[in-house]
């Protein structure tokens, strides 16, 4: 049952806890009492700012579920498990300054809206994982996004995220079917310092945007074919993209391999239109596809091509040695496609 406004009176030694899941319309905390939902789920049903946290909330592993349409969501919670949920078409806005999410964090419940942290542009640092569930958009904010957990995209056929700021991502990445993937100006980065899994089910696959890798040891995988504007694989870190296909599609120069690239079986397509092609001996089978008439540019030192060389779209412009006089070395065949240079 909804209880409605709830409040703890702020004397001296009040301690109140929860036996079961509970919800209600308001919380406040009065300082210097206590609320104690250790291992329960709070809902909370209000619109406005319906939490307000001056004494104390102990919060082990329970779950606190926002579900007020259009709710803002206060920053100063000492959060577990969030739920952002709204119960209808209103997307919850996320108060500016710093969330930090002990556990994990869910926008969305399967249906109706997400949540927005465009307005305010908070920091959150999450310490489990964030999920973006069917029919939910999250839209970060110009501020950090930090997930130590994974971060997965959708649950059925839709699903969205809309990058802005920088987003670290210290877990595997995964975009169901049906997810949208927006990205934003700041840096993707990879940075456990372990194993890490990029995993892209959309049809088209979605621009991940700017992404580097970060942290020794760092290790990232494809288990898809994925699509990037830059990548910047950061020495000692490994990007390893074995029998998949990465399309790069920004301008300027927008492949650096300080670290290592495993290539095995693979692909990796250029089709920024102009773009300076970084030279590298790893790479498998190598497609230089300007989306328009200008050609890309192939860049100083040794190029080893394991595979096949592909110059062209079959429509659109190819790509010049002249400029650089690198070294070029292939294994397989070179095709010319029609249109191309």
């Amino acid at each position: 049952q909804d209880l409605g406004i709830v409040a703890t009176s702020g004397t001296l030694n009040n301690s109140v806890s929860t036996a079961t899941n509970i919800k209600a319309m308001s919380v406040t905390i009065y300082s210097p009492s206590i609320l104690d939902i250790s291992d329960d789920t709070i809902t909370i049903t209000g619109t406005g700012v319906p939490f307000y946290q001056g004494g104390t909330l102990i919060s082990t592993n329970s779950t606190i579920d926002f579900t007020g349409n259009g709710a803002t969501i206060p920053w100063d919670v000492n959060y577990n498990n969030l739920g952002l949920k709204p119960s209808s078409s209103s997307a919850q806005i996320l108060q500016g300054n710093t969330f930090f999410i002990s556990g994990n964090l869910t926008i969305g419940d399967g249906t109706n809206a997400g949540a927005t942290g465009q307005l305010n542009s908070p920091d959150i640092f999450i310490t489990g994982a964030m999920s973006i569930s069917n029919g939910a958009t999250f839209t970060q904010g110009s501020n950090l996004l930090n997930i130590d957990g994974t971060m997965t995209v959708g649950g059925g056929t839709t699903g969205t995220f809309v990058g802005s700021g920088a987003l670290n991502l210290n877990g595997n990445l995964t975009l169901a079917v049906g997810s949208t993937w927006t990205k934003g100006a700041g840096t993707v980065t990879f940075g456990k310092g372990a194993a890490q899994v990029i995993t892209d089910n959309t049809a088209s696959k979605q621009d991940l945007g700017i992404v580097a890798t970060a942290n020794p040891s760092t290790s990232v995988s494809t288990a898809t074919n994925i699509k990037l504007t830059s990548l910047n694989i950061g020495g000692p870190t490994m990007w390893d993209i074995t029998s998949d296909t990465m399309t790069i599609m920004g301008t300027g120069a927008p492949f650096l391999e300080s670290g290592i690239l495993v290539g095995t079986n693979s692909t990796i397509d250029f089709t920024g239109n102009g773009a300076i092609i970084t030279a590298s001996l790893n790479y498998n089978n190598l497609g230089l596809k300007p989306s328009g008439a200008s050609q890309q540019v192939l860049g100083v030192g040794s190029f080893i091509v394991g595979g096949t060389l592909t110059i062209g779209d079959g429509t659109n412009a190819g790509v010049t040695a002249a400029t650089f006089d690198p070294t070029v070395a292939v294994s397989g065949s070179t095709t010319i496609a029609s249109g191309a240079t």
